[in-house]
């Protein structure tokens, strides 16, 4: 076990798994549920043994640490928070020998220099294109990032840059009170709300992707991202995020060894999801369902490092599992809302090491 160099990634969202007889915003969590919930979770996780796991939606750090130790893993494995305390829902982390942290920071607020300003151009361009001027004074993360530097105990492998992220939601934003009793805006509330919702989220892919940008730049530090992204593998926030590299389909191709090529290879992040539909005949991956729509929401990213062509690789993909049997039975259409299982698939990316000659 101490030499073992593969490793395995995982993402795991918990909705609100929060203590019994504390809220959950407007409502009290139920002893019952809550032990059904800790079966269920602890069942998961035995079943799945990442090397590395993100979780999303924890209410305290009391939850998690019942739960790995009704999965009887509580020694196994090393957790890690955002904090000693926080209010409301929180990503976390755990990780398993031979990978230990060595490092771990805490992102709350957008990196500096970050900025999302276009400015009115100037009356001698175009007057058709005076349309684009936009300022978003979004500052920092709606849940805050915990970046976790991995390495290995005994084998000779450089650090591995963790970030469990949990993103914006698509539902939509409520309005401050003033602006639900304007009469002018009332009716436009859900649209106004959702957009919101839609642009914070952007943000926050961008500001993800400029943290990342500072780690990835020219050098060959593995990286991972996990978490639930609250958008699907081709929305624009899984461009941005991921900065679209390119994927060589099969072996024979060549790749262009241009300087944009290279760079965006360099900083850019392969998706697990994808890496298996190029593997398997399977063209159906999904983690989320909200009224009919069946869609992946929970990604695992992944830098070169991990990709099969590419020259810097350490890691060759295996496979990926969905763990989502139970989110089919969670349809707010139906009124069946589950509050004994998670409302998200979870999502185990395993990489070989395989390191490129």
């Amino acid at each position: 076990m101490a030499n073992k160099r593969d490793i395995s990634l995982a993402t795991f969202n918990l909705y609100n798994l929060q203590l019994p007889q504390k809220h959950v915003y407007i409502s009290k969590v139920k002893k019952e549920d809550y032990d059904a919930k800790i079966a269920f979770s602890s069942r998961i996780l035995k079943e799945s043994m990442p090397d590395i796991v993100g979780f999303q939606e924890l209410w305290s750090r009391e939850c998690l640490e019942e739960l790995f130790a009704s999965a009887r893993l509580k020694s196994a494995y090393r957790r890690y928070y955002i904090g000693s305390s926080w209010g409301g829902i929180a990503v976390a982390a755990a990780v398993r020998r031979p990978w230990k942290v060595i490092d771990h920071k805490v992102h709350k607020s957008f990196p500096d220099g970050f900025k999302l300003l276009k400015r009115q151009r100037s009356k001698q361009d175009d007057p058709d294109r005076l349309d684009d001027e936009i300022e978003v004074s979004a500052d920092r993360f709606t849940r805050s990032i915990l970046q976790l530097t991995v390495a290995h105990e005994s084998a000779n492998i450089g650090p591995v840059e963790v970030f469990c992220v949990h993103l914006k939601a698509k539902l939509p934003t409520a309005l401050d009170r003033e602006d639900k009793n304007d009469p002018d805006l009332r009716p436009h509330a859900d649209a106004l709300g959702a957009a919101i919702s839609t642009i914070k989220r952007t943000a926050e892919a961008a500001a993800l992707r400029a943290l990342l940008n500072n780690v990835m730049r020219e050098n060959n530090r593995p990286v991972v991202v996990l978490g639930d992204f609250n958008d699907g593998l081709l929305s624009n926030t899984l461009a941005i995020i991921s900065a679209q590299p390119p994927y060589k389909l099969f072996q024979a191709r060549r790749q262009s060894r241009s300087k944009k090529n290279i760079d965006m290879r360099d900083r850019g992040l392969y998706s697990a999801s994808m890496l298996q539909q190029y593997h398997s005949l399977k063209d159906v991956y999904y983690t989320h369902n909200y009224q009919g729509v069946v869609e992946t929401l929970d990604h695992v990213l992944v830098s070169e490092q991990f990709y099969d062509h590419s020259p810097e690789r350490l890691w060759s993909f295996k496979s990926m599992r969905v763990w989502n049997d139970h989110v089919d039975e969670h349809d707010p259409r139906e009124g069946h809302i589950d509050k004994t299982v998670s409302d998200h698939g979870v999502v185990k990316a395993e990489f070989v090491y395989d390191k490129a000659k």
